[in-house]
C-alpha cells in the first residue's frame, strides 16, 4: 500500500529524529584553528562506519522514508594538503548497499541513526501490516572491517582468496570492507583480513660503501670509518685503513609485496666528476622477527657501474670520453640484526666492501 508523509509522521511518532548541533545546522561559525577542541573531535579521520541490516522493510524504502525525516550529510573537517588549512567538508551519512544501510559519521551520529532506522524498520512493519519486504537470512553475519593499511581492492581479493564463499563489498568512503557470509566463513575471513591488515614494521636500511687504503694515502677521499666495522674489515684488508665512498639509504615496510631499491652516486671512483660512478641496491624484505630483531632480506643484489673512458685525439688534443660502464654485481639472502653492522661482501677484486644495516623508524 501507499503511505504518504502524514500517515508516516502518525505511524511513527513518537520517533526520535537525528539532531545536528548547532553548528552543524547553521554552517560552521566558529575559527577554523588547529587548537580548538571541537575541530579536532570532527576531522574526517574520526569519522567511524556502522551496517544496519532491515528485518522487515526493505533497505531502498527506508532511506526514502529516511531522507524525509533527518539530515541526510555528515559534516566534518578536512584538512588541505597543499595548504595545511582546515576546510569544511560534507559527504552522504547513509549509503546503500545491496539490502543493506551504510551509515558513516560519528560516534554519536551513528546511534542515533541506527535508532531511527531500527524504529522505522520495526513501527512501518506494524503500520503497514504487510508481509515483510527485507529478505530473510538465516545462519548469516555481516562484518564490517575498516581498514589501516591494505588498499581496499587488495583487502577484496584477499578475501576472496580465502573464502570464496564470503561477499564481499568496499564502502570507498570510510576505506571499510563489508563480510556477509555464513557466521563461521565470515568470522574465518574477519580474522585473517585483520591480520594482513596490520601495520608492516618501518625500517630504515643503510648501505655503506667502503674502501681500503694505504695508511700513507694523504690524497684518499671520502670519510674514514673506524670502530666496529674497522674491525671487521681488518681481518680482510689488513694493514689498510677505510674510507667511506658512498652512503645508500632507504626507508620502508620490512614485508608485505614492498621492494626495497635505492641509488646513489660515488664520485670519489671516477676520473671525471661529469660520468660518475653508481651503485645501487635493491631487496625483498620477507619480514622482520620482532622477537629476534632479525630482518630477512631476500634476492638482494648490489650492483657496481664504473664508468669507462676511451682516450680520443682531436685537433691535436688528447681528451677523455665516456665509453660505457663496467659493472660488477653481488647477490646474497641476508639476515641482518638490530642495531648491528654486517658486511656482506666485496667487489672490484675487494677494492670495495659493502656493509648493511638497519633500524627500526616506526
Amino acid at each position: 500500500m501507499a503511505l504518504n508523509l502524514l500517515t508516516l509522521a502518525v505511524a511513527c511518532a513518537p520517533l526520535p529524529l537525528i539532531q545536528d548541533s548547532q553548528a552543524e545546522s547553521q554552517g560552521i561559525s566558529w575559527p577554523l584553528q588547529r587548537d580548538d577542541p571541537r575541530v579536532a573531535a570532527r576531522m574526517e579521520d574520526k569519522l567511524g562506519f556502522t551496517i544496519f541490516e532491515p528485518q522487515h522493510i526493505a533497505s531502498h524504502s527506508l532511506l526514502r522514508y529516511v531522507h524525509e525525516m533527518t539530515e541526510t550529510k555528515v559534516h566534518f573537517f578536512q584538512e588541505n594538503p597543499t595548504s595545511g588549512e582546515l576546510g569544511a567538508q560534507s559527504r552522504d551519512r547513509f549509503i546503500p548497499m545491496e539490502g543493506l544501510i551504510g551509515i558513516q559519521d560519528f560516534t554519536e551520529g551513528r546511534e542515533g541513526a541506527m535508532q531511527l532506522l531500527l524504529d522505522l524498520d520495526t513501527r512501518l512493519h506494524a503500520a503497514l501490516d504487510e508481509p515483510s519486504e527485507a529478505p530473510v537470512r538465516s545462519n548469516v553475519q555481516i562484518r564490517a572491517v575498516r581498514l589501516r593499511s591494505l588498499q581496499l581492492e587488495t583487502a577484496k581479493q584477499l578475501v576472496l582468496d580465502v573464502s570464496p564463499s564470503v561477499s564481499v563489498s568496499a564502502v570507498q568512503e570510510t576505506g571499510t570492507i563489508v563480510l556477509r557470509g555464513t557466521i563461521a566463513d565470515v568470522g574465518y575471513a574477519e580474522t585473517y583480513l585483520k591480520k594482513a591488515d596490520e601495520p608492516l614494521p618501518q625500517v630504515a636500511l643503510r648501505c655503506l660503501v667502503i674502501k681500503p687504503v694505504d695508511p700513507s694515502d694523504t690524497e684518499a677521499k671520502g670519510a674514514p670509518v673506524a670502530g666496529e666495522i674497522a674491525d671487521s674489515l681488518r681481518s680482510l684488508a689488513p694493514n689498510k685503513e677505510f674510507r667511506s665512498v658512498g652512503d645508500l639509504y632507504l626507508r620502508g615496510s620490512a614485508g608485505g609485496r614492498s621492494m626495497f631499491q635505492v641509488e646513489a652516486s660515488l664520485p670519489s671512483l671516477s676520473e671525471q666528476s661529469s660520468a660518475p660512478a653508481w651503485a645501487t641496491l635493491q631487496a625483498v624484505p620477507r619480514g622482520l622477527d620482532l622477537k629476534t630483531g632479525v630482518l630477512t632480506l631476500d634476492a638482494c643484489e648490489l650492483q657496481l657501474r664504473i664508468p669507462r673512458f676511451q682516450t680520443m685525439s682531436m685537433n691535436g688534443s688528447t681528451q677523455s670520453a665516456l665509453d660505457g660502464y663496467n659493472i660488477e654485481k653481488l647477490s646474497a639472502n641476508l639476515a641482518l640484526r638490530a642495531d648491528e653492522t654486517t658486511v656482506v661482501g666485496s667487489l672490484m677484486g675487494s677494492s670495495l666492501y659493502f656493509a648493511l644495516s638497519f633500524e627500526r623508524v616506526d
